[in-house]
């Protein structure tokens, strides 16, 4: 009896083991998702009840469909090709993916922001790539636009207030210190020494005269 459950147990995991190989196989990154031998099963390790992805793959005829593609099984926002690198769902068991994204687990719900959504969309990783570059050279325009404006607005207000060259430097005139004041007044006469002698002679005569008359 232990023979038989020891065996039976035996058969049931080779069967798993050999199962899970085969059917990672037919899902791109089937074997890509850190820590997850089974997409397919609430187990991470396989066996047992399968999540939602594995039911939409077994519904599928466990083939990667576009259906199945572009169904979001686990209702994260994300669809099963987004999460597996295969937004455009175009992958099939002979081609590789061209996608280079970190694939997710289509089976347990994820918390993606709207950036990442964006990016999981067929070519929104090349749209955000250009967004990016671009943004400097917006930025650069934007500095560019903006100083076409103020040298414009600065050549308005210099044709307002006219420009330099229009200036007329005033003339300017030498001041010059005030001369000396020259007294208009008419200058007293001078004696020369000789009418001063002169007149002393006569004044003289005529004192002495006047003496001598008082004196007789």
């Amino acid at each position: 009896m232990k023979f038989a459950f020891g065996f039976y147990a035996l058969s049931t995991l080779f069967l798993q083991c050999d199962a899970r190989p085969s059917f990672v196989a037919l899902i791109p990154n089937g074997s890509g998702v850190t820590g997850v031998a089974a997409l397919g099963h609430v187990n991470p390790s396989g066996g047992g009840r399968t999540n939602p992805f594995g039911e939409a793959f077994g519904a599928a005829g466990r083939a990667w469909t576009k259906e199945l593609c572009e169904t979001d099984s686990d209702g994260d926002g994300a669809t099963n090709g987004q999460e597996l690198g295969d937004p455009c769902c175009t992958w099939s068991p002979s081609t590789r993916l061209s996608s280079s994204s970190v694939p997710t687990h289509p089976g347990v719900a994820n918390r993606f922001s709207s950036d990442q959504l964006a990016a999981m969309t067929c070519g929104g990783e090349a749209d955000l790539t250009a967004v990016a570059s671009s943004e400097p050279a917006s930025s650069a325009s934007s500095l560019s636009v903006s100083g076409s404006q103020a040298l414009t607005s600065s050549s308005l207000d210099s044709s307002a207030g006219g420009s330099f060259d229009d200036v007329v430097a005033p003339t300017l005139q030498p001041r010059l210190s005030p001369g000396p004041k020259f007294d208009q007044t008419s200058p007293t006469p001078v004696i020369s020494d000789a009418e001063s002698l002169k007149t002393s002679v006569v004044v003289l005569y005529y004192f002495s005269i006047i003496v001598l008359a008082l004196a007789m």
